[in-house]
Protein backbone atom coordinates (compact mmCIF):
# COMPACT_ATOMS: atom_id res chain seq x y z
CA UNK A 1 0.00 0.00 0.00
CA UNK A 2 1.25 3.37 -1.20
CA UNK A 3 2.29 5.40 1.73
CA UNK A 4 0.66 9.35 1.64
CA UNK A 5 3.29 11.73 0.78
CA UNK A 6 2.19 14.63 3.26
CA UNK A 7 4.52 16.85 1.13
CA UNK A 8 2.56 16.15 -2.34
CA UNK A 9 -0.78 16.80 0.02
CA UNK A 10 1.00 20.60 0.79
CA UNK A 11 1.73 20.94 -2.72
CA UNK A 12 -1.36 20.64 -3.87
CA UNK A 13 -2.82 22.95 -1.49
CA UNK A 14 -0.65 25.48 -2.43
CA UNK A 15 -1.08 25.43 -5.88
CA UNK A 16 -4.75 25.42 -5.69
CA UNK A 17 -4.58 28.47 -3.63
CA UNK A 18 -2.28 29.97 -6.40
CA UNK A 19 -5.27 29.44 -8.72
CA UNK A 20 -7.55 30.61 -6.98
CA UNK A 21 -5.94 33.76 -6.60
CA UNK A 22 -5.11 34.02 -10.10
CA UNK A 23 -8.92 33.27 -11.06
CA UNK A 24 -9.90 36.16 -8.58
CA UNK A 25 -7.18 38.60 -10.42
CA UNK A 26 -8.78 37.97 -13.93
CA UNK A 27 -11.71 38.26 -12.73
CA UNK A 28 -11.37 41.47 -11.26
CA UNK A 29 -9.17 42.81 -14.77
CA UNK A 30 -12.16 41.61 -16.94
CA UNK A 31 -15.34 42.71 -14.10
CA UNK A 32 -13.74 46.22 -12.60
CA UNK A 33 -13.26 47.65 -15.94
CA UNK A 34 -17.22 47.21 -16.10
CA UNK A 35 -18.63 48.22 -13.28
CA UNK A 36 -16.38 51.41 -13.50
CA UNK A 37 -17.74 52.09 -16.77
CA UNK A 38 -21.69 51.43 -15.54
CA UNK A 39 -20.79 53.77 -12.64
CA UNK A 40 -18.95 56.61 -14.54
CA UNK A 41 -22.09 55.81 -17.44
CA UNK A 42 -24.77 56.62 -14.11
CA UNK A 43 -22.89 59.51 -12.68
CA UNK A 44 -22.63 60.89 -16.08
CA UNK A 45 -25.91 60.60 -16.38
CA UNK A 46 -26.84 62.58 -12.97
CA UNK A 47 -24.23 65.18 -14.24
CA UNK A 48 -26.09 65.57 -17.84
CA UNK A 49 -29.54 65.57 -16.10
CA UNK A 50 -28.65 69.01 -13.92
CA UNK A 51 -26.56 70.59 -16.72
CA UNK A 52 -29.64 70.71 -18.94
CA UNK A 53 -32.19 71.82 -16.18
CA UNK A 54 -30.14 74.72 -15.68
CA UNK A 55 -30.07 75.43 -19.41
CA UNK A 56 -33.78 74.83 -19.40
CA UNK A 57 -34.55 77.01 -16.49
CA UNK A 58 -32.37 79.76 -17.70
CA UNK A 59 -33.86 79.19 -21.49
CA UNK A 60 -37.03 80.12 -19.75
CA UNK A 61 -36.01 83.09 -18.28
CA UNK A 62 -34.62 84.76 -21.16
CA UNK A 63 -37.30 83.74 -23.52
CA UNK A 64 -39.62 85.40 -20.47
CA UNK A 65 -37.69 88.90 -20.46
CA UNK A 66 -37.91 89.03 -24.31
CA UNK A 67 -41.58 89.20 -24.26
CA UNK A 68 -42.03 91.26 -20.92
CA UNK A 69 -39.30 93.33 -22.41
CA UNK A 70 -37.51 94.06 -18.92
CA UNK A 71 -34.38 92.56 -19.18
CA UNK A 72 -31.57 94.69 -18.13
CA UNK A 73 -28.06 93.55 -18.33
CA UNK A 74 -24.99 94.37 -20.30
CA UNK A 75 -26.70 95.26 -23.89
CA UNK A 76 -29.33 97.23 -24.74
CA UNK A 77 -32.95 95.96 -24.81
CA UNK A 78 -32.71 96.08 -28.69
CA UNK A 79 -30.26 93.80 -29.31
CA UNK A 80 -30.87 91.28 -26.46
CA UNK A 81 -34.08 91.28 -28.73
CA UNK A 82 -32.67 90.52 -31.97
CA UNK A 83 -33.62 86.86 -33.11
CA UNK A 84 -30.82 84.58 -33.03
CA UNK A 85 -28.32 87.22 -32.04
CA UNK A 86 -25.19 85.99 -29.90
CA UNK A 87 -26.20 85.38 -26.31
CA UNK A 88 -23.38 84.18 -23.35
CA UNK A 89 -25.95 82.31 -20.90
CA UNK A 90 -25.50 83.59 -16.93
CA UNK A 91 -23.63 86.09 -17.41
CA UNK A 92 -26.16 88.20 -19.68
CA UNK A 93 -29.05 90.05 -18.36
CA UNK A 94 -28.67 90.75 -15.24
CA UNK A 95 -28.99 93.96 -12.51
CA UNK A 96 -26.20 92.39 -10.67
CA UNK A 97 -22.87 90.06 -11.91
CA UNK A 98 -23.00 86.44 -11.63
CA UNK A 99 -20.98 85.24 -9.06
CA UNK A 100 -18.23 82.42 -8.97
CA UNK A 101 -16.53 81.06 -6.11
CA UNK A 102 -12.83 81.34 -5.57
CA UNK A 103 -10.34 78.73 -6.69
CA UNK A 104 -11.42 78.23 -9.92
CA UNK A 105 -8.53 77.61 -12.77
CA UNK A 106 -11.11 76.45 -15.58
CA UNK A 107 -14.10 77.68 -16.37
CA UNK A 108 -17.01 76.70 -18.86
CA UNK A 109 -19.17 78.95 -20.69
CA UNK A 110 -22.02 78.52 -22.85
CA UNK A 111 -22.40 80.17 -26.43
CA UNK A 112 -26.37 80.39 -27.78
CA UNK A 113 -27.17 81.70 -31.19
CA UNK A 114 -24.97 83.74 -33.28
CA UNK A 115 -22.94 81.89 -36.05
CA UNK A 116 -19.74 79.86 -35.21
CA UNK A 117 -16.88 79.78 -34.96
CA UNK A 118 -16.80 81.70 -31.94
CA UNK A 119 -13.51 83.47 -29.87
CA UNK A 120 -13.35 84.12 -26.48
CA UNK A 121 -11.33 86.17 -24.28
CA UNK A 122 -11.12 86.62 -20.47
CA UNK A 123 -9.67 89.57 -19.42
CA UNK A 124 -8.90 90.58 -15.42
CA UNK A 125 -7.70 94.17 -14.95
CA UNK A 126 -7.26 95.36 -19.37
CA UNK A 127 -5.05 91.90 -19.41
CA UNK A 128 -6.30 89.03 -21.57
CA UNK A 129 -5.59 85.79 -19.15
CA UNK A 130 -7.40 83.18 -20.95
CA UNK A 131 -8.42 83.56 -24.93
CA UNK A 132 -9.75 80.94 -27.39
CA UNK A 133 -10.36 81.11 -31.23
CA UNK A 134 -12.20 78.82 -33.84
CA UNK A 135 -14.98 77.58 -31.47
CA UNK A 136 -17.42 75.70 -33.04
CA UNK A 137 -18.80 74.07 -29.91
CA UNK A 138 -21.43 75.57 -28.05
CA UNK A 139 -20.10 74.38 -24.54
CA UNK A 140 -16.04 75.21 -24.00
CA UNK A 141 -13.95 75.68 -21.15
CA UNK A 142 -10.91 78.17 -20.38
CA UNK A 143 -8.11 77.11 -18.23
CA UNK A 144 -5.44 80.21 -17.89
CA UNK A 145 -3.81 78.09 -15.16
CA UNK A 146 -4.41 80.25 -12.05
CA UNK A 147 -6.67 80.25 -9.57
CA UNK A 148 -10.41 83.16 -9.64
CA UNK A 149 -9.07 85.67 -6.88
CA UNK A 150 -11.92 86.84 -4.32
CA UNK A 151 -13.12 90.22 -5.19
CA UNK A 152 -11.73 90.30 -8.66
CA UNK A 153 -14.30 91.30 -11.76
CA UNK A 154 -13.05 89.09 -14.63
CA UNK A 155 -14.39 90.62 -18.13
CA UNK A 156 -15.39 88.34 -21.29
CA UNK A 157 -15.91 89.03 -24.90
CA UNK A 158 -17.43 86.51 -26.94
CA UNK A 159 -17.21 86.80 -30.95
CA UNK A 160 -18.82 85.15 -33.70
CA UNK A 161 -19.14 85.29 -37.39
CA UNK A 162 -22.56 86.41 -38.39
CA UNK A 163 -22.57 89.65 -40.31
CA UNK A 164 -22.66 93.05 -38.50
CA UNK A 165 -22.07 91.29 -35.26
CA UNK A 166 -21.35 92.91 -32.10
CA UNK A 167 -19.00 91.21 -29.32
CA UNK A 168 -21.06 90.33 -26.29
CA UNK A 169 -19.13 91.83 -23.27
CA UNK A 170 -20.30 91.42 -20.15
CA UNK A 171 -18.32 90.21 -16.60
CA UNK A 172 -18.28 88.04 -13.46
CA UNK A 173 -17.54 88.94 -10.16
CA UNK A 174 -15.56 86.41 -7.85
CA UNK A 175 -16.14 85.74 -4.05
CA UNK A 176 -15.17 83.55 -0.89
CA UNK A 177 -16.97 80.24 -0.21
CA UNK A 178 -18.29 81.82 2.89
CA UNK A 179 -20.82 83.73 0.15
CA UNK A 180 -22.99 81.01 -0.53
CA UNK A 181 -26.07 80.88 -0.16
CA UNK A 182 -27.43 78.38 2.59
CA UNK A 183 -30.16 75.83 2.30
CA UNK A 184 -33.17 76.45 5.07
CA UNK A 185 -33.49 73.43 7.09
CA UNK A 186 -36.75 72.69 4.87
CA UNK A 187 -35.43 73.39 1.92
CA UNK A 188 -32.30 70.81 2.96
CA UNK A 189 -34.79 68.36 4.50
CA UNK A 190 -37.31 68.20 1.18
CA UNK A 191 -34.11 67.63 -1.46
CA UNK A 192 -32.76 65.21 0.86
CA UNK A 193 -36.15 63.08 1.37
CA UNK A 194 -36.61 62.78 -2.69
CA UNK A 195 -35.70 59.05 -3.23
CA UNK A 196 -34.71 59.74 -7.34
CA UNK A 197 -30.61 59.92 -7.27
CA UNK A 198 -30.80 62.42 -10.53
CA UNK A 199 -33.83 64.45 -9.17
CA UNK A 200 -32.05 65.04 -5.84
CA UNK A 201 -29.01 66.04 -7.77
CA UNK A 202 -31.22 68.38 -10.21
CA UNK A 203 -33.38 69.55 -6.99
CA UNK A 204 -29.95 70.72 -5.80
CA UNK A 205 -29.03 72.52 -8.80
CA UNK A 206 -32.24 74.37 -9.43
CA UNK A 207 -31.79 75.73 -5.48
CA UNK A 208 -28.30 77.27 -6.08
CA UNK A 209 -29.23 78.51 -9.45
CA UNK A 210 -32.68 80.40 -8.06
CA UNK A 211 -30.96 81.74 -5.25
CA UNK A 212 -30.35 85.72 -5.71
CA UNK A 213 -32.08 86.84 -8.20
CA UNK A 214 -29.96 84.06 -10.50
CA UNK A 215 -26.71 85.26 -9.65
CA UNK A 216 -25.56 81.78 -8.69
CA UNK A 217 -26.77 80.08 -11.81
CA UNK A 218 -23.10 80.49 -13.26
CA UNK A 219 -21.64 78.64 -10.54
CA UNK A 220 -24.62 75.91 -10.46
CA UNK A 221 -23.66 75.44 -14.42
CA UNK A 222 -19.98 75.04 -13.60
CA UNK A 223 -20.63 72.16 -10.72
CA UNK A 224 -22.75 70.46 -13.30
CA UNK A 225 -20.44 70.57 -15.73
CA UNK A 226 -17.35 69.59 -13.76
CA UNK A 227 -18.90 66.09 -12.35
CA UNK A 228 -18.55 66.83 -8.47
CA UNK A 229 -21.73 65.39 -7.20
CA UNK A 230 -20.58 65.14 -4.13
CA UNK A 231 -19.38 68.37 -4.01
CA UNK A 232 -23.51 69.69 -5.22
CA UNK A 233 -24.91 67.75 -3.05
CA UNK A 234 -23.32 69.22 0.33
CA UNK A 235 -23.92 72.40 -0.65
CA UNK A 236 -27.12 71.49 -0.09
CA UNK A 237 -26.65 69.91 3.43
CA UNK A 238 -26.27 65.85 1.93
CA UNK A 239 -23.59 63.87 2.48
CA UNK A 240 -23.25 60.41 1.39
Amino acid sequence: MQKFNPNFSHAIWKWRTIWRGLCFALMLVVVMPVWAEEMTSVKSSYIGNATDFVKDWWNGLWESSHKTKKMGGSRNISKQLTEDALVVPFLEGRVCDAKLRVGKDKVYFWLKGGKPPYTIKVEKGGKVIGFKSNIKEAEVSLNWGAELKVGTHYWVIVSDTAKNSEPVITRFKVVADSQLPKPTQKEMLDIKNIKNSQERLSSCVQWLATQENGEWAFEAYQLSMNGRTDEILSLCGITR
